[in-house]
């Protein structure tokens, strides 16, 4: 019965601010967003999505950056 009380001192009696509650709510929803997109076969990095573009063009600008 040694096991019956795992886990007490992540329980917290105070609570919790409005900018507590936010981000644990948006960290909620964002990690089972990426869960979703990940289940579907969403990637953007393979799909050219509008960030793979941004990161593409950050990468290629730090390798002419660096020849020069």
């Amino acid at each position: 019965m040694s096991d019956d009380w795992k886990g007490e001192h992540l329980i917290s009696a105070k609570p919790k601010s409005r900018e507590e509650r936010q981000f644990i709510t948006r960290s909620a929803s964002s990690g089972i967003s990426h869960r979703r997109r990940q289940v579907e076969g969403c990637n953007q990095s393979r799909d050219g999505g509008p960030w793979a573009q941004a990161i593409g063009r950050f990468h290629q600008a730090r390798k002419m950056g660096k020849t020069e």
